[in-house]
């Protein structure tokens, strides 16, 4: 019964829908916005390997500061294509940097992935970013009088 009150608050609480993968919430955007897909390079500290992969903002808070992404990465320097699962909480960087705020973002994050081959979890610092630049509208042309 409190699973169904807190889920139907949360949808009670939805304000706009974008193409049905992405909420606007009072406690930020959530949902899967593929516009938003971010490359991503790191370093898994536990497992010792470098990795590197897709994430997406899974939840953005309000402000667009923070957000948790989930995707999928592969360590570099191995023999087999592995795709592991990968989640990660980070600050996008962008956003404190006001010179640099037109790019799309570039988050500093610290993840977990699950290490397949080795059947244990990895932990580390990555570097996720979409440098697409945003569509700026063209200001219309003069008309002489």
């Amino acid at each position: 019964m409190k699973k169904w009150l807190i889920v139907s608050i949360f949808l009670g609480s939805i304000q706009n829908v974008n193409a049905g993968l992405v909420w606007e919430t009072p406690i930020g955007t959530v949902g899967l916005p593929f516009q938003a897909t971010e490359a991503l390079v790191g370093y898994d500290a536990v497992v010792k390997q470098s990795v590197a992969g897709l994430s997406l903002p899974v939840w953005t808070d309000p402000k667009g500061y923070f957000a948790i992404q989930a995707g999928a990465v592969a360590p570099w320097a191995t023999n087999g294509p592995t795709i592991e699962p990968y989640v990660a909480g980070g600050l996008d960087m962008l956003r404190i940097i006001p010179t640099l705020n037109q790019y799309k973002s570039a988050h500093v994050n610290v993840f977990g992935r699950w290490v397949s081959s080795q059947g244990k979890a990895g932990a580390g610092v990555s570097f996720s970013y979409s440098f697409a630049m945003p569509v700026v509208p063209q200001s219309p042309t003069p008309v002489a009088p």
